[in-house]
């Protein structure tokens, strides 16, 4: 598994994805939950979802599409469709995702 690096170019930092070595496609059911355990080596995820997706990382965690709103701070988080988004899984066993729709969603590990 390959390292995500920063290189500071112009006075900012850019985050520099290499090609990595481990990757998952998650095919997903519209409307239902799907885990993923994530390499015990995984530092970083970077997801490419064609649509929105939410997610929720954790011990055991189930990502839900809020319905209402959500104030104590469980909420899955959005993943817009089209971005590349990367997270830091400090630590997270295990990864959820659900989507509204149908569709196979890129994940890319870093160390």
């Amino acid at each position: 598994m390959k390292e995500l690096r920063v290189v500071r170019r112009d006075g900012a930092n850019l985050l520099i994805h290499a090609y990595s070595n481990y990757v998952d496609a998650k095919s997903l059911v519209a409307a239902t939950a799907a885990s993923i355990t994530p390499p015990s080596e995984a530092k970083f995820i970077t997801l490419i979802p064609p649509q929105d997706l939410w997610i929720l990382l954790g011990s055991s965690p189930t990502a839900a599409i809020p319905a209402a709103d959500v104030t104590d701070g469980s909420a899955s988080q959005l993943v817009p469709g089209g971005v590349m988004y990367t997270l830091a899984l400090d630590g997270a066993a295990s990864i959820s995702l659900i989507s509204a729709v149908v569709q196979i969603v890129s994940i890319v590990y870093y160390s």
